[in-house]
């Protein structure tokens, strides 16, 4: 998810940080017991400088952490780059502290010396360029589509602020908020008020599905002109574009009391879920209270910084069941037993949102980690007073403790990936309650134009981003019972904008390596109707050479790596003849001679999975 280091709009000062949502039914809300840890944080012999630098995960090369300087006696002014892996480098990009983040697209903001503007850059590309506005909002799907606010006037930028255009020319000069959703950085929300008056004003709700080049009314209401409103649609890459939150914090002799109300229908129609009388911030990802993540909504409730409950609810608000909380903490929603809980910081994994983790901030807790969505709790490692998760797979977590950096990598997490989510409503979504997953956008029209089910079976997961382990880059994927989907932005508007992850290669490295006779290179063994590829030194012959010419040959099954020979299928323990390829595997099933059957794809989707550790 991105770093927003800046959101537009008032919100609240929670300091308990936003929780993500459980995807099956809570049994019992008493405390849980955790477990033993088994993992220890890694010392990267890196520290960042002191004060206290804006730091977030760059989204365009995985394990470097970005830090904001403002300057220091021990680190001049600037944007740094911290290398965790590669023997902890430490690198300064530019003398520009940035200020605005996006982790999903990598671009970064800051501001502009002796301009109005400010400057947007990338790790990749640091001197970058001076742009007109700040922007008070970023896409958080991966896409370039950024908003902000001047003058009270909306105006949107499709390629990261390079380029503007006004977009709320029939809204008026009266935009107070702008909020993307994370399933679309074109689906937009923008709050208004459309008059003022000396007791009271009068605000609108728009939303827009295409970046703000047309918009539709949604709710309209009169509030105290001592109100503010603030509307949060970022809510979760698993949220419908329809969820919505809007808060009103009105002052009253001195207090402040803030009323939150949830929406499912894109802001017709509201529900109250929380009413309290503390003086808010605005929620940015560090401090949320509510989160969807797939098939309901948490809701926190605390006292400050200390949790007195988490529940959950799946009628959007209606009714809330409490869940099960790691010892220490407590489910007391009003507050009434003599300890408050204890202060903790709540997080979730955006991209496999069944992971959570709940730190004890008072300096002697520890760190309790689910992969369950909350249901159970384990212990995971020591107390961190600062945790930043990757926001790309492996998970790893990035610890902060008195200016030093601790990693700790969690390859099993992902298996919160294939939790079963909602459909999805956007248009040429397709939804298999098979698996419970979604399929849309360049992934569904590659699925459908190069054979769909047979060839690559059901997905398995929504997308998220992976570093890919053929040439540690990263890349937006998907994956299939019998492949992995790899967005190549670098080949967008080509044949090869969407790939085949090279499966086949991946799950045979060790036979490779070892020399294996099935892969070790051969010669051109001239067989009848068969071809011999040089590239790899295998023959291709008979029906699995059929089959590839058929059904796309080299984009998307590639070269052989192996002859065929016989092996144990470890979906059902039968013993087949097969071939493998870099990206597949052929099977050869006698049973279905003489049909389309004959020849059937490994399901190596599955396997790559299985070795994982996400599918059991």
């Amino acid at each position: 998810m991105q770093s927003l280091l800046k959101r537009s709009g008032l919100t609240f000062t929670i300091y308990a940080l936003l929780l993500p949502l459980l995807f099956s039914l809570v049994a019992s809300p008493e405390p849980v017991q955790a477990g033993s840890s088994a993992v220890a944080w890694n010392e990267t012999g890196l520290s960042l400088p002191t004060g206290s630098p804006l730091t977030c995960f760059d989204g365009l090369q995985p394990s470097r952490l970005l830090a904001a300087s403002k300057g220091s006696n021990d680190l001049p002014a600037g944007t740094y780059t911290f290398d965790w892996q590669s023997g902890g480098q430490r690198a300064q990009l530019n003398q520009n502290p940035f200020s605005l983040c996006n982790e999903s697209n990598g671009r970064l903001y800051a501001s502009a010396r002796g301009t109005e503007g400010a400057s947007q850059f990338t790790s990749l590309a640091p001197s970058g360029q001076t742009i007109l506005y700040t922007p008070d909002e970023i896409a958080s799907d991966g896409s370039d589509f950024v908003y902000a606010i001047a003058s009270k006037k909306l105006f949107a930028s499709s390629n990261g602020g390079l380029d503007w255009q006004e977009r709320g020319q029939t809204l008026g000069p009266g935009v107070q908020a702008v909020s993307a959703t994370q399933a679309s950085g074109q689906a937009v929300y923008a709050l208004v008020k459309v008059k003022y008056s000396a007791t009271e004003d009068t605000y609108s709700l728009f939303f827009s599905p295409d970046a703000g080049q047309t918009w539709g009314k949604r709710y309209q209401a009169n509030y105290s002109n001592s109100a503010a409103l603030v509307i949060e649609a970022g809510l979760g890459r698993n949220a419908p574009v329809e969820a919505l939150l809007l808060y009103v914090t009105l002052k009253s002799t001195g207090t402040y009391q803030t009323t939150s109300l949830l929406s499912s229908d894109g802001g017709r129609n509201f529900v109250q879920i929380e009413q309290n009388n503390l003086n808010y911030q605005k929620p940015t990802p560090d401090n949320r209270k509510f989160f969807f993540t797939g098939q309901g909504f948490l809701r926190i409730t605390n006292h400050y910084s200390r949790v007195l409950a988490v529940d959950r609810s799946t009628d959007w608000g209606r009714t809330w069941q409490p869940l099960p909380l790691p010892s220490g903490l407590i489910n007391d929603p009003l507050g009434l037993k003599e300890e408050f809980g204890k202060p903790v910081t709540l997080l979730q994994v955006e991209w496999s949102p069944a992971n959570l983790f709940l730190s004890f901030a008072d300096g002697t807790g520890d760190i309790y980690s689910s992969n369950d969505g909350g249901l159970s709790w384990q212990f995971l490692v020591k107390n961190m007073p600062d945790l930043k998760i990757s926001p790309y797979a492996p998970l790893t977590l990035i610890g902060i403790k008195t200016r030093k950096l601790y990693s700790l990598e969690l390859s099993e997490a992902g298996k919160g990936l294939l939790a079963k989510v909602l459909p999805g409503h956007s248009t040429g979504n397709e939804f298999f309650s098979e698996t419970g997953h979604n399929l849309d956008g360049v992934f569904r029209a590659y699925w459908q134009a190069h054979g769909g089910l047979a060839q690559f079976g059901y997905p398995w997961t929504e997308t998220f981003r992976e570093v890919n382990a053929s040439d540690g880059k990263l890349y937006t994927v998907q994956y299939f019972e019998r492949n992995r989907f790899e967005y190549h932005p670098e080949n967008k508007g080509t044949p090869f904008e969407v790939q085949l992850g090279l499966l086949g290669n991946q799950l045979t490295d060790k036979q490779r390596a070892a020399n294996d006779p099935a892969f070790r290179p051969t010669v051109n063994r001239n067989l009848p109707d068969g071809v011999f590829f040089e590239q790899t030194g295998h023959n291709l012959a008979t029906g699995f050479k059929a089959y590839w010419e058929a059904n796309g040959g080299l984009p998307i099954y590639g070269y052989p790596i192996s002859e065929e020979f016989d092996e144990i299928n470890p979906e059902d323990g039968k013993t087949y003849t097969v071939q493998y390829f870099e990206r597949n595997r052929f099977e050869y099933h006698p049973e279905n001679k003489g049909t389309k059957y004959e020849v059937l794809l490994g399901l190596l989707g599955n396997s790559l999975l299985k070795v994982k550790g996400w599918l059991e």
